[in-house]
């Protein structure tokens, strides 16, 4: 799993609105076309699509979700605007790894959000450097990060939680803490009870 985490903590992508405009301005199916020879997952982060009591499926996703997921730059045009943003921004993204499918890989969606009127200039820096930045919490506004598929558990509060070591997006949700220590320190519950709340947090994170 790759994806480029946005920094809630900061301007502009402490709006929901900057970070929904962004993902509808970049054509995940032609990067799978082009990276992947178009066999890969569209939604693969954080529950793989194996994992069916956790994963849901990009068709069943609700109509708020899915939607980040269809190439739409003219909509995303129009969040940015009614978030202020009428003629884009610019931002940095730091890209830790100097393999040629990375820095490929990163120009192409710059291109891509370039159409919308939004600059990303990409911050080159070896593997070492770039996590320790991010683990410091002094990358960037976002921050490309490949992630390798753990227990939902682990998942969740490594990603996810406030103040945890690899939650490169800054996210900080009151829901998603409580809900994560609820099902983390409550014995009673089933396997099933369990897959059942992490797949609703799956959700919920993804809109």
């Amino acid at each position: 799993t790759i994806y480029i985490a946005l920094r809630m903590d900061r301007k502009p992508f402490n709006d929901v609105r900057v970070r929904r405009a962004l993902n509808m301005a970049i054509d995940k199916a032609a990067l799978l076309k082009a990276f992947d020879g178009g066999h890969g997952e569209l939604l693969n982060a954080f529950y793989p699509p194996y994992n069916k009591s956790v994963h849901t499926p990009l068709n069943k996703l609700p109509p708020t979700a899915k939607d980040l997921f269809i190439y739409n730059p003219d909509k995303a045009k129009k969040l940015l605007v009614e978030a202020g943003y009428p003629n884009g921004f610019s931002f940095k993204c730091t890209l830790a790894g100097e393999e040629a499918w990375r820095t490929d890989y990163m120009a192409m969606i710059a291109a891509m959000l370039a159409k919308v009127g939004v600059t990303m200039e990409i911050e080159l820096t070896d593997y070492p450097t770039g996590m320790s930045r991010m683990t410091k919490k002094t990358h960037e506004n976002a921050y490309f990060i490949p992630n390798p598929h753990a227990a939902p558990l682990v998942q969740i509060r490594k990603l996810f939680l406030t103040g945890q070591p690899w939650n490169a997006s800054m996210m900080s949700d009151p829901y998603v803490d409580k809900t994560w220590n609820m099902l983390y320190s409550n014995p009673q519950l089933t396997q099933q009870q369990l897959d059942a709340e992490f797949k609703k947090l799956g959700v919920y994170i993804i809109e």
